[in-house]
């Protein structure tokens, strides 16, 4: 079922704001049914998350990292990830942020995924990784 009844259709888009991290843009819209809205869009790069299993005589662990994080004014304890850089695969892009901001690499690096962050309002994509072999 293709769902063609929900679509709506994209009249214009303007850029209302553009910053390092992200753009935001005004879309206007014409529902199925004729009606039409603007909606405001946070384009922004895709990023990869990586998930580090540690292996060593202790066990089996997750790494995580500390992080300040402005957007909450708090600590955060998060696995590590960040920003795909442009053109960048993003295998290499998980690989360099958990060498980044772990000093750890992976022998062995496993997409286990992809998912949009928030479909309402962004259109970027986060690419999940299970990295192994940590060295």
């Amino acid at each position: 079922m293709k769902h063609t009844h929900l679509i709506w259709k994209e009249l214009a888009t303007k850029q209302v704001y553009q910053c390092r991290v992200f753009s935001v843009r005004d879309t206007t819209s014409e529902a199925p049914d004729g009606t039409k809205s603007v909606f405001s869009v946070i384009d922004a790069p895709d990023w990869a998350i990586v998930i580090p299993l540690l292996e060593n005589t202790a066990g089996r662990h997750f790494l995580m990292v500390r992080q300040w994080r402005h957007g909450s004014r708090s600590l955060s304890l998060e696995f590590p990830g960040g920003v795909l850089e442009e053109g960048e695969a993003e295998e290499a892009g998980a690989q360099r942020e958990l060498t980044e901001e772990t000093g750890y690499r992976a022998g062995s690096i496993i997409k286990l995924g992809e998912f949009s962050p928030n479909p309402a309002i962004m259109s970027n994509r986060v690419h999940v990784f299970l990295a192994k072999d940590l060295t």
